[in-house]
């Protein structure tokens, strides 16, 4: 059996709350598919469709990354886009998470033989998606201007792996591990 998973870092309920204060603030302008409170995360690796045999393996990985894990702060106080994606990130934390995804990549791979892709890694918390092919990242980010700046941040202590079950009304996450 094939389950749709990802390994990500968790947002705490208070920066939690607060994204989705600031998501609320930006509703009424845009008709994007906000995501839900429950679907916040920073995703430090896609691992698509991988066989249920090989989940044990890919714990094992995490449990090695894990003991070397040190919690650090993360913030978000940017708004950014990719096409189709507006999302939030920061410059506090960038480092250690792309340290972190460099390793979850390599232990995967290392335990589960499971082989990724090469695209760079940017950091960042998905708020909503839109598939309006008229506007460009930049026009999108434009038309934002006026919102004020936020600064959410946290400490990072856990990162947990995660099952993605694509669902009509939008993705709902479990947390496998």
């Amino acid at each position: 059996m094939l389950i749709r998973s990802f390994i990500a870092v968790p947002i705490p309920d208070e920066p939690a709350d607060e994204i989705i204060k600031y998501i609320f603030r930006m509703r009424p302008n845009l008709n994007f598919k906000w995501v839900n409170r429950d679907q916040l995360h920073i995703t430090l690796k896609f691992l698509g469709e991988i066989d249920t045999n090989k989940l044990q393996l890919v714990k094992n990985a995490l449990d090695e990354i894990k003991i070397n894990f040190e919690p650090f702060r993360i913030n978000l106080n940017k708004l950014g886009s990719f096409p189709g994606v507006l999302f939030l990130s920061g410059d506090k934390g960038v480092k250690e998470l792309n340290l972190l995804a460099k390793n979850i990549n390599q232990k995967i791979f290392e335990y589960a033989q499971i082989q990724f892709d090469k695209r760079k890694f940017r950091p960042h918390v998905t708020l909503a998606r839109f598939h309006n092919k008229n506007i460009s990242p930049e026009e999108l980010l434009t038309s934002l201007e006026n919102l004020p700046n936020k600064n959410i941040e946290w400490t990072c202590n856990e990162i947990y792996l995660m099952k993605s079950d694509l669902k009509p009304s939008g993705a709902v996450y479990t947390r496998l591990y």
